[in-house]
């Protein structure tokens, strides 16, 4: 008897269905796919954020501030201020900061540096973060550049800015002479600056010490006749008393009345 056809490929059919039920099972879900997909990819992100912020930033390069003026440290400056009753300009800036950058040949340059001669001038790089700069400027604005004025006991001079009302202590590069004007203005607030005794400069100091002392005056001994008038002073003043007493004494007895008042002959 010969078996029918359809069983005659039975097993293969079902072998075949087999393989498909394997490769539908091992097929993921798209969803699945997300889901597994999404934790990994949160992941990579915060470790490379980490690795990023692990990595020191590439700081910018330092603004030079040439120029003949001489910068002083904010304490040094309040002590001297005081003293000689000067203003002081404070001046903040980044060396991140373009406008900063622009600023600081003018510092070199007149009406600025014929100005800054008046007052004591201070130079502040706010990424130091010095606490005086928090304490006595936090209030007045977190941008650069900035410049400030201070009277001669310390306190900020609000009324000497750049007029600007949303930025009144910026000044543009292409404001320096507005910037010069403000320093002069300040340094005639402080009123006439004292004036300190003159010192002695280090070669006028050495110079004196190299002097040498005077000599002591040699001893001299006195001449024969000096010595001779010495001597006789003692037997001319007992000559000379014993002829007054005489002088007296006759005087004496030949007048009786010598102790009677004066009288006319008439």
């Amino acid at each position: 008897m010969i078996p029918p056809v359809s069983s005659m490929f039975a097993p293969g059919r079902q072998r075949r269905n087999h393989d498909i039920a394997q490769l539908r099972a091992r097929r993921v879900h798209p969803a699945a796919v997300r889901s597994a997909t999404l934790p990994a990819l949160v992941l990579a992100m915060t470790v490379g954020l980490s690795l990023t912020s692990a990595q020191p930033a590439t700081a910018a390069p330092a603004i030079a501030w040439h120029g003949d003026i001489a910068w002083v440290p904010f304490d040094q400056a309040l002590v001297r201020a005081k003293a000689e009753n000067k203003a002081i300009c404070v001046v903040v800036y980044a060396n991140w900061c373009p406008k900063c950058r622009s600023l600081a040949p003018r510092f070199a340059e007149q009406p600025i540096t014929g100005a800054s001669g008046d007052v004591i001038m201070v130079l502040q790089n706010s990424d130091e973060r010095p606490e005086w700069l928090k304490q006595r400027f936090g209030d007045l604005g977190n941008y650069v550049p900035r410049v400030f004025f201070l009277k001669p006991d310390g306190t900020v001079n609000t009324g000497i800015n750049s007029g600007n009302a949303k930025f009144p202590y910026f000044y543009r590069a292409s404001e320096a002479a507005q910037l010069a004007d403000s320093i002069k203005r300040a340094a005639r607030a402080a009123g006439p600056a004292a004036v300190a005794p003159p010192q002695p400069s280090p070669a006028a100091v050495a110079q004196v010490a190299a002097i040498p002392p005077p000599a002591p005056a040699a001893a001299t001994a006195p001449s024969a006749s000096a010595i001779a008038t010495s001597s006789d002073l003692p037997l001319l003043a007992l000559l000379a008393a014993l002829a007054i007493g005489a002088v007296w004494f006759v005087s004496r007895r030949s007048d009786p009345t010598d102790d009677a008042p004066t009288t006319r002959d008439d």
